[in-house]
């Protein structure tokens, strides 16, 4: 799934989009744009785009795109944080990888 994540701009890769306590380097930004199909263009959806340095947090990086993009900002708030462990994500990570 890292290998499918499209590569980023420099301008992404700034201290504004790195995210904080990660033992590996991760940029992640969002652009927020009417959702395709609506003419009136009134609901708006996010799009994450990021990038890692290492493979595995490139991966989780990856997995939290596919899963977040094209959703609401009311539908991101909605997303428990709690799927890590349901999904036992967490079991394979460090703690440094668990913020």
């Amino acid at each position: 799934m890292a290998s499918k994540l499209p590569a980023v701009t420099d301008d992404v890769r700034i201290s504004e989009n790195k995210v904080p306590g990660c033992l590996s380097t991760v940029h992640v930004d969002c652009t927020l744009e009417p959702k395709e199909g609506d003419d009136e263009g009134s609901t708006m959806v996010v799009n994450y785009f990021g990038d890692s340095d290492g493979l595995l947090t490139k991966g989780l990086l990856a997995l939290l795109i596919r899963g977040l993009n094209g959703a609401t900002p009311e539908e991101i708030q909605q997303v428990d944080p709690q799927f890590i462990q349901a999904a036992k994500i967490s079991q394979t990570l460090t703690p440094g990888r668990n913020n």
